[in-house]
């Protein structure tokens, strides 16, 4: 659709969002098709609520992240705000709550489960994005179009990789899918021009054809007999096979390091749930238990 003011001069047709300076109080216009009155929505903007910067809505207890209007290119994004006098956790950030801003780097507190359409999209300074491991759900085309963003983690309670989730981040090289994802969407890395490696667990039983579109310099990674190699051999697309049941490769991605011995912390403070497959590559020790001394040794391998 199409946003108009009141004399229906466009002020944007923009798919994942609106601008965020449109004022409280005015008349605007939202319109299906052509602007003429049968075909348009009147509404008026309210108050936003506002903390250090941040917009934000509240439901059900929980804190929903809409906007920001200040002027760092470093954000923190904060994990509780205060409302009415009370603390109230982040849990969501909201539908391109921060598209086509300046940042250059954000971080996401622990809190946030939901990442909605968009959030994060055309922010064409974005270098780097790591989400916590509580964040299950990400939208469509939340990161599209961040042209500068080089690393991207993703959570590892993610289960799917969204359609055109990082579509044209032209500058990312590197990615490491989760290994509870189990389905790859329909654009979620095309004309991701410089991606030169991506590791697909076993996990993955879905790629949407189009997923890795016009990535011309990839090698997938991946295990033999897998959907990876498949896919990858329909695509005529670079395969690396990788080693499967390597003890201390907990999340499955073929390499044995840092991100090991944090996925065994969080299963050691009850922060996740490993399946018994993951535990018996977790029992580096072969004492029996899982404790912190298959922590160290994780570390200790060179790749940690």
């Amino acid at each position: 659709g199409t946003l108009y003011d009141a004399a229906y001069n466009v002020i944007s047709n923009d798919l994942f969002g609106y601008p965020q300076w449109l004022e409280a109080g005015k008349k605007y216009y939202y319109c299906t098709g052509a602007a003429t009155e049968k075909a348009t929505y009147t509404f008026r903007l309210e108050k936003a609520n506002l903390m250090n910067g941040y917009s934000y809505d509240i439901m059900n207890g929980y804190a929903t992240i809409t906007g920001y209007f200040g002027t760092d290119s470093v954000l923190s994004i904060p994990n509780t705000v205060y409302h009415a006098g009370n603390g109230l956790p982040v849990e969501n950030i909201e539908r391109s709550a921060f598209s086509r801003q300046d940042m250059t780097g954000v971080t996401i507190p622990a809190n946030v489960s939901r990442i909605s359409a968009g959030a994060f999209s055309g922010c064409t300074k974005l270098q780097s994005i790591v989400l916590p491991d509580t964040v299950h759900y990400i939208n469509d085309r939340a990161f599209s179009g961040c042209s500068a963003l080089t690393r991207a983690k993703l959570s590892e309670e993610c289960t799917r990789i969204a359609d055109g989730l990082f579509a044209g981040c032209t500058s990312l090289k590197e990615i490491k899918i989760p290994s509870g994802v189990t389905n790859i969407g329909w654009e979620a890395f095309a004309g991701c021009v410089e991606l030169k490696k991506v590791i697909i667990p076993s996990s993955v039983t879905r790629i949407q054809a189009d997923a890795f579109k016009n990535c011309q310099a990839l090698t997938i990674y991946g295990f033999t007999g897998s959907s990876a190699e498949t896919y990858a051999q329909q695509k005529g697309i670079p395969f690396v096979p990788l080693t499967a049941g390597k003890k201390g490769d907990i999340n499955e991605d073929g390499v044995v390091d840092r991100e090991d011995a944090e996925l065994l912390m969080r299963e050691l403070c009850q922060l996740v749930t490993l399946t018994d497959a993951q535990k018996a590559l977790a029992e580096v020790v072969n004492d029996g238990v899982l404790n912190n001394k298959d922590v160290v040794d994780i570390l200790r391998t060179p790749a940690a």
